[in-house]
């Protein structure tokens, strides 16, 4: 049967690991794996990690392909049953089927037995995996599995012989592991499990007790104990949680404990301290999350980048009825992807006008409801372009004149020189984007063959490639002539999940330079010197137990082998099952066990970290906080966003008032603009600067619609002709909203005007400038209405307020309908009402 050997200082034993001839030296991770390498490089060949060893032994099985095939098969087998509520459950949590079918096939091609309390998913399961299990793969696989020897052994690592296999600390030993570890000991491979055990400490080894007795079916007492010198780090947490805190004399672990309000907050540190391998790494049980957000390197590499997104985001399409299903998110990926062109441009420049439509755009599920709201923005511009041409003798190139005579050059959209591409253009796009999504996506229930697929893809790359720089080109075409062996046909969502794997195939990366896994931590924390650990949160840490997958229970896995099986495969697999289930039961036991491994093993220095502003997670993880209790006296650095101020810059000093001068022209601007000063002087000036004030936050763009409906329906006696024009230009709003948004608006005194030099124009068009802001104060707002506005007083008001790099703000709840709220960092939001 299995032995187990332990010792008591981790570093100490992986860096004097003991000798041993033709052994195989197994790891669970490919830090430890290289941590050991590191200091043994005469054993490189003889060192490997567990998954890469199942890789050389089941390569079919173990191809990602696999589990596509699996999928495809069980859509295949749905497909010819009568369609039920359970088919459907089954068909949308397919990879869940799979992987529950993949669980029973690695034990020995389990068939699931017949019982009366089954549920309709259950016995729809059922059906379809004994159907499954009849396969060539799986029967392939099993005659690989009970193959296993010496020989096959050596050959798949590529050693001359194998005569011991070492296991070191596995705490997570899957039933499928354990079939493995029990066929090599009857192939006569001797199996041996090293792990971590100090005596001196109890809650921390409970993991390894509770499965390495079961695993070995021995006791602890009867494990043969490596004794190396004793390491003191970390021992002060370790005597906490068994609640003898008085032995903790000596404890030299040098940790520190932060609090990151914002995963940008996060990245400030990563900018202040570079991961570099060795010197500092970083483990996360958020690092998928993090890695993304922050850029970093990871397994996606070639879908995050732009012409990666393109195929990754094709399987959020679908064809229907003529039409294809796409949010507008979508969509937008998809344009920048830079496979998007027309003649003239590509969708890469469209980024800027694709941002502001977002709102807009709310609420589309199809192509041709995208197609009909960009229909509709071509005819605001159009109407806009109507007004500037009825006045342009009077207004020419100003653009003060011309948004006073035209209340439509409020809405963000109608102005070509705030976007690199028209509507127009944006509309062309979007039908070559139709184009291509027509040749790519799949009707619902049609099947190709991979190589015809492809062949598409590889007609589309042609079309586009020439727009594209060399190095792009030549990566892209290199992992599109991936080679096609199968003769499969499969249907769109496998056949965009194959074509994921095979361009993934040859991200070749340096895990060190992400933010790695916390599995990663056993290797990681000994291999570099400082070392931080983050998502310590008290919903990570730590953590849940795994269950099964879904649609499998321990009581009808067993029922199923004790009906199947007999005598030693019987043994093995009843074996293999109890083991499994203690082994998830203690996740959170090992998982607390790394923490501990980590303050006692770090090289220099230890950071623990969690990161805010995921409600869900609740707060720190209460071992966070005990950490922070025995190793920082409680001292928590929560960091903050590194902002630079106006001091931080090196100015050029000017010799007078830069403002002395400009202020005195400001007796030109028209009435219309002083009664933003009844609000605030930023105001004043940014709207000047921008020559109007232009809405693209959709509340406001909501009210601009009411205003502006309302003066225009007054001057044309009577709405009906505005709402037959203008009502279709906003066809993200229902009827009912354009007439409330009318209604509630409703602007009085329109057929009274003001002027301004050479032109006249609404004295209502102040409700545009203002929207609904209130101010305490309307000194300007009366004097604009009783047309004895006097700019001098406005003059020396901005004299004050404009200091030589600032220009005051004066917060208050009508910044929420100023158009500059997001550019300034005094504004107030309404959650700022709330939380004061």
């Amino acid at each position: 049967m299995f032995q187990v050997e332990t010792f008591n200082n981790s570093y100490e034993f992986y860096k004097n690991l003991p000798a041993s001839e033709q052994a195989l030296h197994i790891f669970p991770t490919s830090s430890l794996k290289s941590f050991v390498e590191s200091h043994h490089s005469h054993l490189k060949a003889y060192v490997i990690s567990y998954r890469v060893l199942t890789r050389k032994l089941f390569k079919e099985w173990e191809d990602p392909r696999t589990d596509v095939y699996f999928i495809s098969r069980i859509r295949e087998i749905l497909a010819e049953m009568e369609e039920t509520e359970a088919t459907r459950r089954l068909d949308h949590n397919l990879q869940e089927a799979a992987n529950s079918f993949r669980f029973i096939a690695e034990l020995f091609g389990l068939p699931l037995t017949d019982r009366e309390q089954l549920s309709e998913d259950e016995r729809l399961f059922q059906k379809i995996s004994n159907e499954l299990l009849k396969d060539d793969k799986v029967s392939r696989y099993k005659e690989q599995l009970f193959a296993i020897n010496e020989s096959t052994l050596a050959e798949a690592v590529g050693v001359p012989a194998i005569k011991k296999v070492y296991v070191y600390q596995e705490d997570f030993v899957f039933a499928s592991r354990v079939v493995l570890f029990h066929l090599l000991e009857r192939a006569g491979i001797q199996v041996i499990f090293r792990i971590p055990y100090d005596k001196r400490f109890t809650q921390i080894n409970k993991g390894w007790k509770q499965v390495y007795e079961e695993l070995t079916r021995t006791s602890m007492n009867t494990w043969k104990q490596l004794s190396l010198p004793q390491t003191a780090k970390g021992s002060r947490f370790a005597y906490y949680l068994d609640h003898q805190s008085e032995k903790a004399t000596e404890d030299a672990a040098s940790v520190k404990v932060f609090y990151y309000n914002h995963p940008v907050t996060f990245s400030h540190h990563l900018k202040e301290k570079e991961i570099r391998p060795g010197e500092y790494e970083i483990a996360s049980l958020e690092n998928e999350f993090l890695n993304h957000y922050l850029a970093l390197t990871s397994k996606d590499k070639f879908f995050s980048s732009p012409y990666g997104k393109f195929i990754r985001y094709l399987p959020n399409c679908k064809k229907k009825e003529n039409d294809i299903e796409i949010s507008y998110d979508v969509f937008r990926e998809l344009l920048l992807s830079g496979w998007v062109h027309t003649s003239s441009t590509s969708g890469q420049r469209a980024a800027d006008l694709l941002i502001d439509l977002e709102d807009y755009m709310s609420g589309v599920t199809h192509l041709s409801e995208i197609f009909q709201r960009l229909e509709g923005l071509v005819g605001l511009r159009e109407v806009s372009s109507t007004f500037d041409d009825l006045s342009s003798e009077q207004t020419g190139s100003d653009r003060v004149k011309r948004y006073m005579s035209n209340p439509f050059r409020s809405f963000s959209y109608v102005h070509a020189d705030r976007y690199s591409v028209t509507p127009k253009i944006l509309l062309d796009l979007g039908r070559d984007l139709q184009q291509k999504l027509n040749d790519l996506l799949l009707e619902e229930d049609e099947r190709v063959s991979i190589e015809a697929y492809r062949n598409r893809l590889l007609a589309i790359f042609n079309r586009v490639r020439r727009r594209w720089d060399n190095e792009t080109v030549n990566m892209i075409e290199k992992r599109l002539r991936f080679s096609v062996q199968e003769n499969w046909q499969l249907n769109q969502a496998d056949m965009l999940q194959l074509l994921f794997i095979e361009l993934s195939r040859d991200e070749k990366l340096d895990f060190r330079y992400s933010v790695q896994d916390y599995s990663d931590v056993i290797g990681a924390a000994m291999n570099a010197n400082d070392f931080h650990v983050s998502g310590l949160s008290l919903e990570n840490f730590p953590g849940k137990k795994p269950t099964l997958p879904d649609y499998l229970d321990y009581s009808w896995l067993k029922e199923s082998i004790q009906l199947h099986f007999h005598n030693q495969a019987k043994t093995v697999l009843l074996h293999a099952l109890v083991t499994d289930y203690h082994s998830r039961q203690q996740v959170s036991v090992f998982m607390l066990y790394n923490l501990y491994h980590v303050l006692a093993y770090h090289q220099k220095g230890c950071e623990l970290s969690w990161i805010g502003s995921q409600e869900e997670q609740g707060g720190s993880s209460i071992y966070l906080n005990i950490i922070s209790h025995l190793y920082t006296d409680g001292i928590i650095d929560k960091a903050e966003p590194i902002e630079k101020g106006i001091d931080d810059y090196d100015w050029e000093e000017e010799e007078e008032d830069p403002w002395n001068k400009e202020l005195q022209t400001l007796k030109l601007v028209p009435d219309l603009y002083w009664t933003d000063l009844d609000f605030c002087a930023r105001k004043f000036a940014f709207n000047l600067v921008e020559h109007q004030p232009v809405y693209d936050n959709e509340l406001h763009q909501q009210l601009t619609f009411g205003m502006v409906g309302s003066l225009l329906s007054e001057q044309h006696q009577g709405s009906r002709e505005f709402a037959e024009t203008i009502f279709p230009l906003f066809p993200h709003w229902t009827g009912t909203q354009k007439n409330n948004f009318i209604d509630t608006e409703s602007i009085s005194g329109v057929r009274e005007y003001k002027t301004y030099e050479n032109i006249n124009y609404p004295k209502a068009l102040v409700k545009v400038q203002r929207l609904r802001g209130r101010s305490t104060r309307s000194y300007y707002h009366n004097r604009y209405n009783d047309d004895n506005l006097n700019a001098a007083k406005g003059i020396k008001e901005l004299e004050n307020a404009f200091g030589p790099l600032e220009i005051d703000a004066s917060p208050g709840t009508h910044c929420r309908m100023c158009p500059h709220l997001t550019i300034c960092k005094e504004g107030e939001y309404a959650i700022d009402e709330l939380n004061s």
